[in-house]
């Protein structure tokens, strides 16, 4: 019985592990390509906000 629990507990920190991995390539891919995009979500955040400011009140 020992064995079978030991083997799920290795079984779930490899699944575990493998999830960490695929996070981590994710973000470093993200990191790495936020360049472009950071600053186009950057702009279209900028421009709704001055739309917002510029927009008359009721």
């Amino acid at each position: 019985m020992l064995g079978e629990r030991g083997q799920g507990a290795v079984e779930y920190l490899l699944m575990v592990a493998v999830a960490l991995v695929i996070v981590a390539v994710a973000v470093f891919y993200l990191m790495k390509t936020k360049g472009l995009g950071g600053r186009t979500i950057n702009k279209k955040t900028n421009e709704i906000e001055e739309a917002l400011n510029n927009a008359e009140g009721p």
